[in-house]
């Protein structure tokens, strides 16, 4: 589904990462995203619901949510999404954060190393 978004450069969840909820109750009769709807009533998608991931003002990605059975999302349903998204977002940006600590100590280390090795004490 997501290589016919990319491919169209439209779609639901190209949509959720403006930052809007998108919910797809009948992937049948939704319009939207002629593209995708196609590709996805022919993977059996009956409805969808596609939130986006934010931290700290950024969008980190989208979660998407999808049923064989049209109108298959609630109200409660939604809800869950948003909490599940709000975790993911923040599980996404510390392993980012990590990420980047290990590179930083990786590049520390090899200056260090090196100005050691080279036996320049100025660094």
């Amino acid at each position: 589904m997501y290589r016919i978004e990319i491919e169209t450069g439209q779609g639901p969840t190209l949509a959720a990462l403006s930052g809007d909820t998108i919910v797809v109750p009948d992937v049948g009769t939704d319009h939207r995203w002629p593209g995708w709807q196609s590709a996805a009533a022919d993977a059996g998608i009956g409805s969808a619901l596609h939130v986006s991931m934010r931290a700290s003002d950024r969008t980190t990605g989208v979660l998407s949510l999808y049923d064989t059975q049209s109108k298959a999302f609630t109200i409660d349903d939604e809800a869950i999404a948003h909490i599940l998204a709000r975790h993911a977002s923040v599980a996404v940006a510390t392993a980012r954060h990590e990420v980047a600590m290990a590179q930083a100590v990786d590049l520390g280390c090899t200056a260090g190393c090196e100005c050691v090795a080279s036996g320049d004490a100025s660094m």
